[in-house]
């Protein structure tokens, strides 16, 4: 196993040992929605069974920023499967139950709700865009950026820098290269900041795809080699779906068709493992065009 993957399950397992030591039930039931946020893109199965789990604790309690978490969390897990519409609902359930905790007197619940509001609103932008709402997509990815752009939170960082992305995917689906290309391009620095291998990974691979699709071949390569270490350093099925697809992207656009397809059936192997549909599909039509 990689070291990434490592440092992962320690966290899972720190996680565990916190839930199985908890002594109440509202701490029990975010602990139980952290741990399976920490199983998504690694564990499907796993990130569904503590979801239950803290459903069968938060039912009938009325906990708002639990239940706000707890949705946010299961329209990301639904999001992975490429269920677009039941995510977009999950996540304006998550939004209903964040904005009554918004003026909570307690600093850090204030902080982290706000957090969580530009969290959702961005996930509210990525369903829309997936099914095809590119113009609402954009403006809910402008308006977290403006939310997370506010808040003191640590992570706003990072966020920002998938905002930039997601806006950029959007752009990149309208097949506004340059304008992708922009936007993904301002996302680098922030990721290089937070220093997290997942964050870079996506960086690289996404403005790699971008100069792959303006023909500037050599640039485009020189952003994916970038990328490869973090990602064969990571793992990650997820991750592996974005790069070896994108990766196949390239080999497509320079009409190099066998190796477009053993990098896109590496892609198609990783969407199977996490039960996502999209890409699975994606990739077959990507394997039967080459």
């Amino acid at each position: 196993l990689q070291s990434a993957l490592f440092a992962q399950n320690r966290i899972i397992d720190s996680l565990s040992k916190l839930v199985a030591l908890s002594p109440g039930d509202s701490v029990k039931s975010l602990l139980l929605t952290e741990l399976a946020s920490n199983y998504i893109g690694y564990d499907t199965a796993k990130c569904n069974q503590s979801l239950q789990k803290a459903y069968f604790i938060l039912n009938q309690k009325n906990w708002n920023y639990n239940w706000g978490y707890y949705y946010e969390t299961k329209s990301q897990y639904i999001f992975n499967q490429g269920k677009y519409p039941e995510a977009l609902l999950l996540s304006d359930s998550a939004l209903g139950f964040f904005k009554k905790t918004e003026l909570s007197q307690h600093s850090l619940i204030k902080r982290n709700t706000g957090f969580h509001i530009a969290g959702v609103t961005a996930n509210k932008g990525a369903a829309n865009s997936m099914m095809g709402n590119n113009k609402e997509g954009i403006r809910f990815f402008l308006e977290s950026l403006r939310l997370f752009d506010q808040s003191d939170h640590p992570d706003k960082f990072t966020r920002l820098a998938e905002c930039y992305n997601n806006i950029a995917t959007t752009y990149y689906s309208m097949k506004e290269y340059e304008k992708s290309m922009e936007y993904d391009v301002k996302a680098i620095p922030f990721h290089l900041r937070a220093g997290d291998n997942e964050s870079i990974s996506f960086a690289y691979i996404y403005a790699a795809s971008d100069f792959s699709m303006l023909k500037q071949f050599d640039s485009a390569k020189i952003y994916f080699l970038k990328a490869e270490p973090h990602v064969k350093e990571l793992n990650k099925p997820s991750v592996n779906i974005e790069y070896y697809g994108k990766t196949g992207g390239l080999h497509w656009t320079q009409r190099n068709w066998q190796k477009a397809i053993e990098y896109y059936t590496i892609a198609y192997d990783n969407a199977k493992k996490i039960n996502d549909g999209y890409n699975q599909a994606a990739y077959l039509r990507g394997i039967a065009d080459s």
